[in-house]
C-alpha cells in the first residue's frame, strides 16, 4: 500500500496516533504536500458521505475530523511556504 493510500485510510478510519508519520511518508515518497491534502479531503467526503447514510455517527466523525487536522499540523508549514511563493 502507498503512504498515500495509507493516509486516505487512516484518516477515514481516524487513527489519531498514526496519521502523521503516514503524512510524513507520503511526503518523503515524492507526492506533494497540496496532493497530501486532497487525499485528505477526500477521505473526509467519504466519510461525510457514510454519516449521511447513517454508516457511522458522530463520534467516527469527529475522529476523522481530529485525524485531519493531525495531518494538516504536518503540511502547514509546507503549504505556507506554496502560498508565499504564489
Amino acid at each position: 500500500m502507498s503512504k498515500l493510500a495509507e493516509v486516505k485510510e487512516l484518516t477515514e478510519k481516524g487513527k489519531q496516533k498514526l496519521i502523521q508519520e503516514a503524512v510524513k511518508g507520503a511526503l518523503a515518497e515524492g507526492n506533494a504536500a497540496t496532493l497530501v491534502l486532497d487525499t485528505m479531503i477526500s477521505a473526509m467526503g467519504i466519510v461525510g458521505d457514510k454519516f449521511k447514510r447513517s454508516e457511522i455517527f458522530v463520534p467516527e466523525m469527529l475522529m476523522a475530523a481530529h485525524t485531519m487536522k493531525k495531518g494538516v499540523e504536518v503540511l502547514q508549514p509546507l503549504l505556507a511556504g506554496q502560498a508565499s511563493v504564489s
